[in-house]
């Protein structure tokens, strides 16, 4: 598509925003109110909390003139600005004015402040148009055409230079007539990434700590594949950290708060035993067999039928289930029984409770009838 067509259309677009603004007051019988009127040719737009913003492309100024959109012309001011209009009074706030502005000499067809929206920080962008040279044309001023802004605490800010990014990545660089030339229009940055539709480029860009759009494809294409991998992997480590927390339970009982001291002068914290019902529900589960080879040959020294189908089977058996905790045997609980037991006997002079621990229980009983705790 050429540059006239395309500069064409977007003008037709900012031509019904102008209009819908600018509407005589005849217009009102219809539905149509006038909420402001004497803006420099008007574009992009949003509101937010019953203010109006409005982009303003200026209506050029004194030159230099250079090679438009039409290859006729345009002349470089800064008449461009950025209104703020309150719906309620009806109160206009030129909050941003002197912004770069390209139109003809009579001030119509402006190329300027395209767009407006208003995320956590309020975004905007300077179209351009025109050939590649137009910019490389213009005084220093002129060279913040064709960028992505950002309004911040010490001011407008460039964010993205969208011109720049045209010439070194031209979608259509492969088709017959095709030219070089970027007009950053419309943009929404209600959400991550910020997206730009350049009516020049015939592309849409996302810009968000200066990442293209292809860049965010990519990443995106890896990481259908790699963070599901990553999430497994954290999760199956995180479930193992619980399994061994619930052995240990099982094993040495859960935790009181009451630090003893051996007389050799060592301290440790007293344990008691979980209750059964808790005991029931850590060990209702299967035991992870990790499936072994028995053989991968027969009695005749002959490699046996599927054995390598068994290497794999046995590899991947290990690497889904060796580091898993596996619930302790029947064997072992007893003799965790019979520790806690013996513990007891040697701790039965402890069975008062010191001032300030009525609620510990240093007698041996279920853990369901520990006051203030059911384990």
């Amino acid at each position: 598509m050429g540059p006239v067509h395309r500069f064409a259309r977007a003008a037709l677009a900012a031509t019904a925003v102008a209009l819908a603004i600018s509407a005589p007051a005849a217009a009102h019988d219809m539905g149509v109110e006038v909420v402001a009127s004497g803006l420099d040719n008007p574009r992009g737009l949003d509101l937010a909390d019953g203010t109006l913003w409005v982009t303003e492309a200026g209506k050029g100024g004194t030159g230099p003139c250079v090679p438009g959109p039409e290859m006729t012309p345009v002349c470089f001011g800064l008449s461009g600005a950025l209104t703020a209009i309150d719906l309620q009074s009806g109160a206009k706030d030129r909050v941003l004015s002197g912004l770069p502005s390209l139109a003809n000499p009579d001030g119509s067809s402006a190329t300027g402040p395209s767009d407006v929206s208003l995320g956590r920080k309020l975004w905007m962008t300077i179209g351009l148009g025109g050939p590649t040279a137009t910019r490389d044309l213009l005084p220093p001023a002129g060279q913040g055409m064709g960028r992505l802004y950002r309004l911040g605490d010490l001011g407008l800010e460039a964010v993205a230079d969208l011109h720049a990014f045209e010439v070194a990545n031209n979608p259509d660089a492969d088709q017959p007539g095709s030219d070089i030339e970027s007009n950053p229009n419309s943009l929404d940055a209600k959400a991550k990434p910020v997206v730009v539709a350049d009516a020049g480029g015939n592309d849409i860009l996302a810009t968000h700590f200066h990442w293209s759009l292809n860049s965010i494809s990519y990443f995106m294409r890896a990481a259908v594949f790699i963070v599901p991998a990553i999430v497994f992997y954290l999760t199956r480590r995180w479930c193992i950290g619980l399994q061994r927390a619930d052995t240990d339970r099982l094993l040495h009982g859960y935790e009181t708060g009451i630090i003893m001291r051996s007389p050799e002068g060592g301290y440790s914290e007293r344990h008691l035993p979980i209750s059964e019902t808790s005991a029931y529900t850590l060990t209702a589960r299967n035991r992870d067999e990790v499936h072994e080879i028995e053989s991968e040959v027969d009695e005749n020294g002959v490699a046996a039928p599927g054995s390598r189908v068994d290497r794999i089977r046995a590899k991947l058996s290990r690497a889904m289930f060796a580091d898993n905790m596996q619930k302790p045997t029947a064997e072992e609980l007893e003799e965790a029984r019979h520790h806690a037991a013996h513990s007891h006997e040697l701790e039965a002079g402890l069975d008062h409770p010191a001032e300030g621990h009525e609620f510990d229980d240093h007698a041996l009983r279920d853990a369901d009838e520990v006051p203030l705790r059911n384990l």
